[in-house]
């Protein structure tokens, strides 16, 4: 019985990748492009498709019995891929979210250096959330979906940062446990 080979992608050096998106093609009506714009363009209409089906009412309710019929729970919607399939995407709420665990303590979750760099390059203010991750990253998530053109008005810095430590003068009492 001989095995199956799957088919393996490799990446191509970038030199060979900007020199196939470069190769000429003709169009159908005597017009030429190239393999990029084309590529491009295509991207950007299967984009624009799943977003039309993110906001059709029958295909939520379409996607609610699909799930009941597979017995899963979580979110989520259907799309379409380049090859032209219709397909149920389970879990992925949005590419561009950040991900992370629900694990208890932040474990699996991004470390704050990389989400303060996050905030810096989409022109965040987090300085007000400390070190809650969570909240950090539910920020993220809203500034990438909503642009508000009007700045926030704050009253002040926050009364107490997160990173912040509070000491007390009183030192802690000293208690002798008994002998064994």
């Amino acid at each position: 019985m001989t095995r199956k080979r799957t088919p393996v992608e490799v990446p191509v050096p970038d030199s060979l990748r900007k020199a196939v998106l470069d190769i000429a093609v003709q169009q159908k009506d005597g017009t030429v492009t190239s393999v990029g714009v084309l590529l491009r363009s295509a991207c950007e209409a299967i984009a624009e498709a799943n977003e039309a089906l993110s906001a059709n009412g029958l295909v939520e309710i379409a996607v609610k019995d699909l799930m009941r019929g597979y017995r899963r729970r979580g979110r989520a919607n259907i799309i379409v891929n380049a090859n032209g399939d219709v397909m149920l995407r389970i879990g992925a709420e949005h590419a561009n979210r950040i991900s992370s665990t629900t694990a208890p303590g932040g474990a699996g979750l991004p470390s704050l250096q990389c989400l303060r760099t996050i905030a810096e390059q989409r022109g965040v203010d987090i300085s007000d959330l400390g070190r809650r991750k969570r909240e950090i990253m539910r920020r993220l998530d809203k500034s990438t979906t909503v642009i508000v053109d009007e700045p926030e008005i704050h009253e002040g810095p926050p009364a107490r940062l997160r990173d912040e430590v509070r000491t007390s003068d009183m030192p802690l009492p000293e208690i002798k446990l008994p002998p064994r």
